[in-house]
């Protein structure tokens, strides 16, 4: 099944879907040469050089005014991002902003400024635009680090490295080869793991793993050839495996801690993935394939996100940027936009001319497990990709199945955990306790203080993975009192998303706990139908023309839908409560796509 998105028809290729989404912020480009942010006015972060880097790249795939033009707004913008790069003493760009109350922050993200002011002059100079020998001058007077705010190994760092080896190949830098190996050095002693192809920051983020090595990948195609030469080979290698491991079938990563659902990580995916596909097709050309598909199947995602009436998206939602549901504190639509729209300009740039990868029936059965220090699981098959966190970060995700997806061109998918407003508690699909039948008191498996007993193990048919793990138990709660065993196995086949949860030895009431997009901004609202067929419950959620059954192998007692007050990085949400009505140990149930 293929959704339209906006006026995106299915063979529209990266070149495409970038002039369509740097138009879209053209709104907000000021004479100065900056990019504002839609929604609150002002210059945001780093959107002003990436912008100005993506009018470049679609200058190279324009002709006559159009190519003018673009060129134009390339160089005001490089011209205002040089001049606040090279005076630190600058006010720095908005930064964050407090949902609750508009407060507004301000810090010094100079570093995410240099690679793509490197990128845009380079092609300017190739152009040969008038001017552009001044503002080689005022690049070469910038002493680095001198205006950045982190150092190595942390990945802002990483960004501003990969655009001073650009720098240096310009015959504008005055760091040394030496110095420069002793930064790079730095991200080997302890942050990078090469064997695992993972950028470990802390919190173990998917989206700062992948954009970290993808600045070390740049510097590796921009030809460093100094002692860390092998091994930016291997953590390319190793990474684009993992890279493709945690990306699920509608194209996007899978949840972790912070950014998961900002659009500049598919957009990473995109560029990383063009640019290893590059990189290997001649040394290793089946796994270069694997990362096309990997950007097509990206591209699917990045094109859901195109607002209507307004300025490409930050998030992954269409709703009001107004109400900053999926937004973080310090993510703005003037810069996180423009970034994402700036790594498909990285991937155009290197030749990527995919169409959106719709069709993933044949993607073969994968299992991917990270133990210490992940503890994070995938299971995918043709359409169907679930993950589980065992060690989540509790502002951002619960225990358990944090991820379900249902393959591309779709919006119904169970994507990162969903968060009641009022109570602030991430929430899962899965199981919770009862003492009581009835619509009693629960406890939420998820929310419990979980601790894994032993390593995530794959299932013997190569399938899924299970796990298991204890809480802690609860003194004052008799029915409790003694730490419990929790598991919990996933597989997925063709027929969809197989799950069983169960409490070896604690038999009692159970709930089925499922949060669902309720509204992504789309114009539809899922819908929700409930029936038992023999000894099944069947549930059936109804976006648009997007459907997913949901297949309890057990009888409800009751079942409540509470449709206000959740939400998560992809929308409102609503929460099934499905009460089984005799008490056991276990509880299994399938997901699967219905009638398409």
């Amino acid at each position: 099944m293929t959704t339209a998105f906006m006026d995106f028809p299915p063979h529209s290729t990266g070149i495409d879907v970038l002039r369509k989404g740097t138009l879209s912020h053209e709104c907000c480009l000021q004479p100065s040469g900056e990019i504002f942010d839609a929604l609150y006015g002002e210059t945001a972060q780093y959107g002003t050089p990436w912008h100005a880097y993506c009018q470049a790249v679609l200058a190279l795939h324009s002709t006559g005014e159009e190519r003018d033009c673009h060129l134009g707004n390339a160089f005001r913008g490089l011209a205002a991002a040089v001049s606040h790069v090279a005076d630190p003493k600058l006010t720095p760009n908005l930064s964050g902003i407090t949902r609750a109350t508009g407060c507004c922050n301000y810090i010094n993200h100079r570093d995410f400024f240099w690679p793509a002011i490197l990128k845009t002059f380079r092609i300017l100079k190739k152009a040969g635009y008038p001017g552009i020998d001044s503002i080689a001058s005022q690049i070469a007077a910038i002493r680095v680090p001198a205006p950045f705010h982190s150092a190595p190994p942390g990945n802002w760092s990483a960004v501003w490295l990969n655009g001073e080896l650009m720098r240096m190949h310009e015959g504008l830098s005055d760091v040394t080869r030496e110095r420069f190996d002793q930064w790079l050095a730095e991200f080997f002693k302890l942050l990078v793991h090469l064997d695992r192809g993972f950028y470990a920051e802390p919190g173990l983020p998917n989206s700062y793993d992948l954009f970290t090595r993808y600045q070390l990948a740049e510097i590796l195609v921009e030809g460093y050839d100094g002692p860390w030469r092998s091994s930016l080979e291997q953590l390319l290698v190793n990474g684009l495996k993992r890279s493709l491991a945690v990306q699920l079938s509608d194209g996007s990563q899978g949840s972790a801690y912070r950014s998961t659902g900002q659009t500049w990580t598919v957009g990473n995916e995109i560029g990383f993935f063009t640019l290893a596909a590059h990189y290997l097709r001649k040394s290793n050309p089946e796994l270069a394939a694997a990362a096309e598909n990997g950007a097509r199947l990206a591209l699917a995602s990045f094109v859901r996100w195109f607002p209507k009436d307004r300025p490409y998206s930050a998030v992954e939602n269409l709703l009001p940027a107004e109400w900053r549901v999926g937004f973080e504190t310090y993510s703005l639509e003037g810069c996180y936009a423009n970034l994402a729209l700036g790594f498909l300009a990285d991937a155009v740039e290197r030749g990527f001319s995919g169409t959106p990868l719709y069709d993933v029936a044949d993607r073969p059965t994968q299992v991917f497990i990270e133990n210490d220090p992940v503890h994070r699981a995938f299971t995918h098959c043709g359409r169907y990709s679930a993950q589980v966190n065992a060690w989540p970060a509790p502002v951002y995700d619960a225990f358990g199945l944090v991820d379900l997806s249902f393959g591309p061109g779709r919006y119904l998918q169970t994507i990162t955990s969903a968060r009641h407003l009022q109570e602030n508690r991430p929430f899962n699909v899965g199981m919770a306790l009862r003492k009581h039948p009835g619509r009693s008191d629960i406890r939420v498996v998820g929310h419990q203080d979980l601790r894994l007993d032993g390593p995530i193990e794959p299932l013997g048919d190569g399938n899924g993975f299970s796990l298991r793990a204890r809480a802690r138990g609860d003194v004052m709660d008799p029915v409790a009192r003694d730490a419990w065993l929790y598991r919990l196995s996933v597989s997925t086949d063709q027929d969809g998303i197989h799950v069983e949860e169960s409490t070896p030895g604690l038999h009692g009431y159970k709930t089925l706990i499922l949060p669902y997009l309720l509204d992504a901004g789309t114009g539809n609202r899922t819908r929700i139908s409930v029936k038992k067929k023999g000894n099944e419950t069947q549930i059936l959620l109804s976006l648009g023309k997007e459907q997913i059954m949901i297949r309890i192998a057990a009888a409800l007692d009751q079942w409540l839908d509470i449709p206000y007050g959740f939400e998560n990085r992809r929308g409102l949400c609503g929460l099934l409560r499905m009460d089984l009505a005799e008490p056991t140990e276990t509880i299994r149930y399938t997901l699967a796509v219905e009638g398409d």
